[in-house]
């Protein structure tokens, strides 16, 4: 079944589609009617991102932050999730807060991960309002604040992030 879709999907990618190349991609990183090819993975979801895919950019920047495809290399991750993120991508913008939450490629910075974070929790991304609410518990970046952590907490949630549902 995979195999079928892969045939149709790579013509669709060669001409262009962007939806394609990112169905492409993601078929060669998870082995899908196709090998699993990190260099071919990179090649489609490259092409998508650079024809302004912001799904595409966000799985891009997710490649080089976790060096599929190519070697590990925050600051392409950095550059790929700041291209989603200005195209609206709530999921990007909390990458972009884990990665000054780490300290990956940027000085660690508790306040500029809050404030990412925050950006995100406010779009409804689960694990960015687990995040702020996590760091509005114990004042990482942001005052300590229980009432806001119980209320990031109960939104992430009431989302279904699991980790906080069992709080």
């Amino acid at each position: 079944w995979y195999k079928r879709g892969v045939d149709m999907e790579s013509a669709a990618a060669r001409a262009g589609w962007l939806t394609a190349q990112v169905y492409l991609a993601n078929a060669y990183l998870q082995s899908k009617g196709v090998p699993l090819d990190y260099g071919e993975a990179m090649h489609w979801m490259r092409k998508a991102a650079e024809n302004g895919y912001r799904q595409a950019q966000v799985n891009l920047g997710s490649m080089y932050r976790d060096g599929q495809g190519t070697p590990q290399n925050y600051g392409e991750a950095m550059y790929w999730y700041r291209k989603a993120s200005d195209q609206g991508s709530a999921v990007a913008e909390w990458m972009i807060g884990r990665l000054y939450f780490q300290g990956r490629g940027v000085i660690r910075d508790f306040t500029e991960a809050a404030t990412w974070f925050r950006t995100a929790a406010e779009a409804g991304v689960p694990v960015a309002q687990w995040d702020l609410g996590m760091m509005s518990y114990h004042g990482y970046g942001v005052s300590k604040d229980l009432a806001a952590a119980r209320a990031w907490l109960q939104k992430a949630a009431a989302r279904g992030y699991a980790p906080a549902k069992e709080m």
